[in-house]
């Protein structure tokens, strides 16, 4: 009798009670419902963040335009400038072919021939963009900075299809109104404003392209920042193929030189070397070691990138 009750013990419970009980039946059940309700809350989640649903929200992290005005702050290095370069500053609007007016800040350096159309990133506006151009005027070039529709004092409304308009209509500035022949003008992007730059090139011939702090596609920055964005194919991100300097750079183009900070965290610097290897020639790398993403006259390695520009600007003579 023992020897059958260690026998019947040692038996698996669930072939001693091959039906399952009313408790496992709701248990199951309650399992089901729960696997299902998860499927339909990660799909819901899964479009509700796919570019064709929440496209409004990635504009606007990717142009937070920056409408405040910041003339107490620049009015000193604006003032150094003249005083120091004899540079002169005029400001004023100017209009794109829908009809709208932008806003430019065009510094004339003083017997210069040569002149810098920057295209600045996504943050900030023209503002934030003086100590750049001050150490683009110290390689004897006028600088002519403008603002993006929807950003500063420009009308309009930010995206990537009208930035590149209005970069395109801020080159036809430099021609049209102050008689630039595509020999002087060199293309000048920071940033998202190499992505700007490249689709100037592509349209209006320039003397030389320089592309800091850039990235070789917008697509593969963005997947880097917001990790989710690898999910979706890339047919989702209309207008994205705009952003793709790798494949501008891949078809024949000016002088290029592609300068970017080792310590950059914005973009990392393996976005530089991927878009040199991507280039025909001419072009030119230059890593400015502990450089971040911000360029300019009051940044860390003003010296090293001043020497980059001047070196790259003699070689074209």
């Amino acid at each position: 009798m023992h020897l059958n009750f260690l026998a019947l013990a040692a038996i698996p419970r669930v072939l001693r009670n091959p039906l399952p009980t009313q408790q496992h039946k709701r248990r199951k059940r309650s399992l089901s419902r729960d696997c299902i309700c998860l499927a339909i809350l990660y799909t819901a989640i899964y479009f509700a963040l796919s570019p064709m649903v929440a496209m409004p929200l990635y504009k606007l992290l990717l142009f937070p335009a920056d409408r405040k005005e910041y003339s107490a702050v620049i009015a000193y290095p604006i003032k150094q400038l003249h005083d120091q370069l004899g540079v002169v500053t005029e400001e004023f609007y100017f209009s794109t072919p829908d009809e709208h007016k932008l806003y430019a800040r065009y510094f004339v350096r003083p017997g210069a021939k040569k002149v810098f159309l920057v295209s600045h990133g996504n943050g900030g506006n023209i503002d934030h963009a003086v100590g750049l151009a001050a150490a683009l005027l110290c390689c004897d070039a006028s600088v002519f900075t403008y603002d993006y529709e929807g950003y500063g004092k420009s009308d309009g409304t930010p995206g990537l299809k009208a930035s590149i308009a209005d970069g395109v209509a801020a080159y036809d500035c430099l021609t049209h109104r102050f008689g630039y022949q595509p020999k002087d003008i060199i293309l000048y992007g920071a940033s998202l404003g190499t992505a700007i730059t490249m689709q100037i090139s592509r349209v209006r011939p320039a003397k030389a392209i320089v592309l800091q702090s850039g990235f070789s596609s917008l697509l593969n920055v963005g997947k880097e920042a917001l990790l989710w964005l690898s999910l979706y194919p890339p047919s989702w991100f209309d207008g994205f193929e705009n952003g793709d300097n790798s494949r501008v750079v891949a078809r024949p183009h000016a002088p290029l030189l592609i300068l970017h900070g080792d310590a950059d965290l914005t973009c990392k610097v393996h976005h530089a070397i991927d878009l040199y290897k991507a280039a025909r020639e001419p072009k030119r790398l230059v890593i400015l070691h502990g450089c971040g993403h911000i360029f300019g006259i009051d940044n860390p390695g003003a010296m090293e990138f001043l020497k980059a520009i001047k070196q790259f600007i003699d070689s074209l003579k």
